[in-house]
């Protein structure tokens, strides 16, 4: 029986509700003298608490996906055998990626503004990060973004080169630092740029729960998220640090919630961004309550359909999707739709794992792949010559 199965949440239910009768039953007997009678006491305590928390964590489970069974509880999470899929749906990624859109938007912004920015970076593993506030001149919206540099963009013979852009959401309760603390991001594009499988790029991480609301990055009632993060960002960004302007120079990434993120600016904006990365990402807005910004069926929510949007309308961009088969809540079933109605001149990759839940441990292990993929796919992040 899965973890996330309603049966098993309901069992838990049901065995909690008949521990409670036992030990009220039995409680006159466990409460007599002698240390026995003490243990009994203690065990039945133990055994009720234990219950309490299974029955509160097991529907978040469920609902999330992060463990399916004991395997996937105890197991170290590390890559695991890839199930076979379909190769990328649509077109060849390359070809994708140079499709006619038009023009990008950051083209001709200016970029006085450059030359005044000062970086006092705190250090990862690997370069550094700062915050900065951005004020959205098409939003209306002011928000944070951190910004993590590689080592290359502050060295002084570097002073003139221009980096691509990996425009980069977190999940749900904004955890930003997670792509150095947890994914160690930073790492892996080290590694793969001594690899020389990708291009040392600039990462920006916009904070988009804005006021702790799931926005899920739309355009909705309390905020317009989507045009912060696709218009805003990227038009500060360009104009304030050492960026390239072209679309193959700009992809998006994200984990669960921040993948759908990356997913939507990418198929929406395909001027600005010519690839998305999604770990565990899912092609339909899913709000938490009591945050709800336009009606099931609206014209809104079929915007920001992602599986109706590549069905009728495919962009030219190219995506890189992974989701495991337990992740049945979630990203599994979205993705496999997502990847049935691709084509030309949309592409899909997918990357369907056998085991692990909807949790960062499963997807770390495939941050350098993803990041090879974007180097192999997109010109604008092809390993220096």
């Amino acid at each position: 029986m899965s973890f996330t199965d309603d049966v098993f949440v309901w069992s838990l239910r049901v065995v909690f509700v008949l521990a409670i009768v036992w030990v009220v039953v039995r409680w006159p007997k466990a409460a007599g003298p002698g240390v026995l009678a003490v243990v009994r006491r203690l065990v039945a305590i133990l055994v009720l608490v234990v219950l309490v928390v299974l029955n509160v964590a097991a529907p978040i489970n469920a609902q999330y996906g992060w463990y399916s069974d004991w395997n996937d509880l105890l197991s170290d999470a590390g890559p695991s055998a890839v199930v076979p899929a379909q190769a990328a749906r649509g077109e060849a990624p390359a070809t994708a990626v140079a499709g006619d859109v038009g023009p990008s938007p950051l083209v001709g912004l200016p970029t006085s503004d450059r030359a005044k920015t000062r970086l006092s970076l705190t250090p990862t593993t690997s370069g550094g990060y700062q915050e900065f506030t951005v004020r959205g001149a098409v939003s209306g919206y002011t928000g944070t973004v951190l910004v993590w540099f590689p080592p290359s963009y502050t060295r002084p013979e570097n002073a003139r080169r221009e980096y691509p852009v990996i425009e980069t959401f977190h999940g749900f309760h904004p955890a930003p630092m997670a792509y150095f603390t947890v994914f160690a991001m930073d790492q892996a594009m080290a590694s793969e740029v001594a690899a020389r499988r990708v291009r040392d790029a600039v990462v920006v991480i916009p904070y988009w729960g804005a006021g702790g609301v799931d926005t899920e990055c739309v355009n909705g009632s309390a905020v317009r998220l989507e045009d912060w993060v696709t218009q805003d960002v990227p038009a500060w960004v360009y104009s304030t640090l050492r960026v390239k302007a072209d679309r193959d120079s700009w992809a998006t990434l994200g984990t669960s919630a921040g993948g759908y993120c990356a997913l939507m600016s990418t198929l929406l904006r395909p001027q600005t961004f010519a690839t998305a990365i999604s770990f565990g990402g899912y092609a339909r807005p899913d709000f938490s309550t009591p945050y709800v910004p336009f009606a099931p069926g609206s014209e809104e929510a079929r915007r920001y359909d992602l599986i109706h949007l590549a069905g009728s309308a495919p962009p030219s961009v190219a995506l890189w999707v992974l989701s495991s088969l337990p992740d049945s809540a979630l990203a599994a079933p979205h993705m496999r739709e997502l990847v049935n109605v691709a084509r030309a001149p949309l592409s899909v990759t997918p990357t369907v794992l056998p085991t692990g839940g909807h949790r960062s441990e499963v997807w770390t292990p495939y941050f350098p792949g993803a990041l090879a993929w974007l180097g192999s796919t997109s010109p604008g992040f092809a390993p220096d010559a």
